[in-house]
């Protein structure tokens, strides 16, 4: 199996604590060559983390690296769109975070330049590989539960002022619209886009109870898909003593629940099944299918026009609570 020469722009949280476990499961399929950060110090320390690889504060000039055939962009939002169109110029192939853009606009320029784009343009949605979430999908093609009508899915957290993520400057002072809730929310309207289809939201509401960790950390929306499917879904960081992560699907023929990782099926008259399914959050999927997308090609599913659908849901559901820019007033 060829090795993929990858660069990595952005050395955070989420490079050092998501991404790189998954590249060193998947070392066989990839190399990283070289590191970049705007802090020196930080380039530095994850350069000896990944193996003494060379580091810049530039990611320019890792961008114009001949070894680096590929870059996984793991920046502020705000960064997603310039990086990639720089990493288009330079001929390299891109997987860039969630969400794809802070703003709608950006958006589609992220958009317009995948279809131009001679390289892969991949965007980094795990919850599209979760493996729970995959078994939930192959559970309702299959028709465990009948025909499903609607679902209730609540993420509750408790995000101190001084949550790792909290501290990062640019989620507490954010410059994209939704703040941690559009962030995070992605992800729940990847998945239920991956069950249900796309979805309208139809009543929704947005608030900011702790304005340290940002300007939106509360928001729950009703919505309907397709096929008559109705649904609820809410996010909460600032839930007080409180850690829950719920999912439940009700069909004509039984129900299913998701709490974090346990999966359970209920039918009338039979015992419940619950299965424990192996947690990995779907880091090793989403980079697994974008080795095979450069190095052998065919379609994927994380496509830059799959993530503005998301982003779009979330953005629109936003707007519907009054939520349409960070200078709103407070609630």
């Amino acid at each position: 199996m060829r090795k993929l020469r990858l660069g990595i722009i952005g050395t955070g949280i989420a490079a050092r604590e998501l991404h790189l476990p998954a590249l060193r499961v998947l070392a066989d399929r990839f190399e990283i060559v070289q590191v970049a950060s705007r802090t020196p110090a930080n380039a530095r320390r994850f350069a000896r983390m990944v193996g003494g690889v060379p580091w810049t504060d530039d990611y320019r000039e890792l961008l114009r690296n001949p070894a680096v055939e590929a870059v996984d962009i793991v920046a502020p939002i705000s960064l997603n769109l310039p990086a990639t169109r720089d990493a288009l110029a330079a001929g390299k192939h891109v997987f860039v975070e969630k969400p794809l853009a802070g703003n709608l606009p950006d958006a589609r320029r992220m958009c317009a330049l995948a279809r131009t784009a001679r390289t892969v343009c991949y965007l980094a949605e795990n919850y599209r590989h979760h493996p729970v979430y995959l078994r939930v999908r192959d559970l309702l093609r299959a028709g465990a539960i009948g025909r499903p009508y609607a679902w209730d899915w609540h993420a509750w957290y408790h995000m101190r002022n001084n949550d790792k993520y909290a501290k990062t400057q640019w989620r507490r002072h954010n410059q994209h619209i939704g703040g941690l809730v559009t962030d995070a929310g992605v992800h729940y309207i990847a998945a239920l886009r991956m069950w249900f289809g796309e979805l309208e939201p139809t009543t929704t509401w947005a608030r900011s109870i702790n304005p340290g960790i940002g300007d939106t950390d509360t928001f729950s929306m009703t919505a309907r898909a397709s096929h008559d499917v109705h649904g609820t879904f809410s996010i909460f960081f600032t839930a007080r003593g409180c850690s829950d992560n719920t999912l439940t699907v009700f069909g004509t023929k039984g129900t299913l629940s998701v709490v974090w990782n346990r999966l359970t099926i209920y039918i009338p008259g039979k015992q419940p099944h619950t299965t424990t399914v192996p947690d990995d959050g779907g880091f090793r999927g989403e980079f697994a299918e974008f080795h095979r997308a450069v190095t052998t090609g065919g379609k994927f599913i994380n496509t830059f026009a799959e993530g503005y659908r998301d982003l779009e849901t979330m953005l629109t559901a936003l707007a519907l609570a009054g939520k349409t820019n960070r200078t709103q007033s407070r609630t």
